[in-house]
C-alpha cells in the first residue's frame, strides 16, 4: 500500500528544463549531504501570500512540500515539471501496515 503523503523540505528543479536527465546531471555535480533524493513530477502548485504548497508524484506515492512562494517563483516550478525531492530530516517515523 503506497504512502499517502510525506512532508519534504526542499525541491530541486533543473533550471530552464523539465528533463529528468538534466536534473540528475545537475544533482550529480552538487555537493549535498542529504541522501534521501527522490525523483518525481509536480502534480500541483498552490500559491499563498508568502508560502506555497507543492505536491509531487514519486512513483505510487505523493510527497507534499511547503516552501516559500519566492522559491517557487525563482525556480519557476510548475505542474508537470520533473523535480528531485530532497529530504533532510533528523527523524523518520515508520508505521506498520
Amino acid at each position: 500500500m503506497p504512502l499517502e503523503s510525506l512532508r519534504a523540505h526542499h525541491i530541486l528543479r533543473a533550471p530552464g528544463s523539465a528533463s529528468r536527465t538534466a536534473l540528475w546531471r545537475m544533482i550529480a555535480h552538487m555537493n549535498i549531504s542529504a541522501r534521501n533524493q527522490l525523483p518525481g513530477t509536480v502534480i500541483e502548485v498552490q500559491l499563498g501570500g508568502v508560502m506555497a504548497h507543492v505536491t509531487v508524484q514519486v512513483g505510487e506515492n505523493v510527497i507534499e512540500s511547503v516552501i516559500t512562494r519566492r522559491s517557487v517563483e525563482e525556480l519557476n516550478i510548475a505542474k508537470g515539471d520533473a523535480v528531485s525531492v530532497v529530504i533532510k530530516s533528523t527523524e523518520v517515523m515508520l508505521m506498520k501496515m
